[in-house]
């Protein structure tokens, strides 16, 4: 959960992502047909984690992995594109490139790998939809057990 809680801090932080309701997982305020849309939405998950094995290390960390790299996608929810356009660059801005620690987690860096754009339209929810850009990232990071 540490890389999550890193992705959380990053993007809860940043000023400029204020306007945006941010969380892990799924996300209740937009599951319900009775609520409607308050604000834009960013939501993240951890879809996958590697780790990379240590060779030639000596001690009780021989082979272990003191690196491990996740996939994170990060879905962002707009109602209008142009909204839904200036928060995809903030949220990139947020996090492609950082390093550093975060909420206890070692980010060695995170790097953007690509972005793919769709439209939701449930007239349940909305009667106009809404936008959506889902971004992937690599994040490098410092197991807890290291």
């Amino acid at each position: 959960m540490a890389v999550e809680k890193a992705i959380y801090y990053l993007l809860e932080n940043n000023p400029l992502l204020n306007s945006a309701n941010i969380t892990f997982g799924v996300n209740q305020s937009i599951s319900t047909q009775s609520t409607p849309y308050q604000q834009p939405q960013i939501i993240f998950y951890k879809n996958s984690t590697d780790s990379y094995a240590t060779k030639g290390t000596t001690g009780p960390m021989s082979g272990r992995s003191t690196i491990d790299r996740a996939t994170i996608k990060v879905e962002v929810l707009a109602e209008s594109a142009t909204t839904l356009a200036t928060l995809v660059q903030r949220v990139r801005g947020a996090l492609d490139r950082q390093s550093g620690t975060y909420s206890g987690c070692v980010v060695q860096s995170i790097d953007y790998l690509n972005e793919e754009n769709s439209f939701e339209f449930d007239d349940g929810l909305s009667n106009r939809g809404w936008y959506q850009t889902n971004q992937y990232y690599a994040v490098r990071f410092v197991p807890s057990y290291v």
